[in-house]
């Protein structure tokens, strides 16, 4: 089996080489592929993320969602933690010292997890790969991993261009799962 750093830098060069014509055609088939599949559930907020570099556009979904009433939650990096909090449109993300859109830090937008809506909330996840079993791999700070470990329970659906899927990906006992993985291919739903 392959490492994940392996994994990681060989996806890394795939996805790099994607053309800016490519990126954006692709990106709006997977997020056509999702918003069918949303539009199947009854989601009351999202929690996106904002691409960067070659990552799946995800402007499309945002808009949707905010179109239809939908709650829309960004990620904002402090320390070594990531908060979601909600904007009303695209213009409420600035970019952060690397360059990666963030929402402006307001505690009366964090997301908050109420049980009664774990069924109506979704996390649309971005990584480098994803096996068919809901195995990601990010680009290692483990982000995702540790916000998670505080929302265990609800929808994770990562997305990604259909070559970043592989078979299997090595996984530790810390490391969460997407629920079902969305390319622009496929719908896989992990068990």
């Amino acid at each position: 089996m392959e490492t994940k750093d392996k994994i990681r830098n060989d996806m890394m060069i795939l996805r790099n080489h994607l053309g800016v014509q490519e990126k954006h055609a692709l990106s709006e088939q997977i997020m056509q592929n999702l918003i069918q599949y949303l539009a199947t559930e009854e989601v009351k907020h999202i929690l996106l993320y904002a691409d960067f570099r070659n990552e799946v556009e995800t402007k499309l979904l945002a808009t949707y969602c905010l179109e239809h009433d939908i709650s829309v939650y960004y990620p904002r990096v402090m320390g070594q933690d990531m908060e979601f909090l909600s904007v009303k449109s695209m213009t409420g993300l600035s970019p952060d010292f690397m360059g990666i859109r963030e929402p402006a830090y307001d505690t009366h937008n964090l997301f908050q997890l109420h049980t009664s809506q774990v069924e109506q909330v979704f996390m649309v996840m971005p990584a480098l790969a994803f096996d068919t079993n809901g195995n990601r791999i990010g680009y290692g700070k483990g982000y995702y991993d540790r916000y998670l470990t505080q929302f265990p329970i609800i929808n994770r659906i990562g997305i990604c261009y259909d070559f970043q899927i592989t078979n299997l990906i090595p996984f530790t006992t810390q490391d969460i799962r997407a629920t079902m993985v969305i390319s622009e291919k496929r719908i896989i739903r992990s068990h």
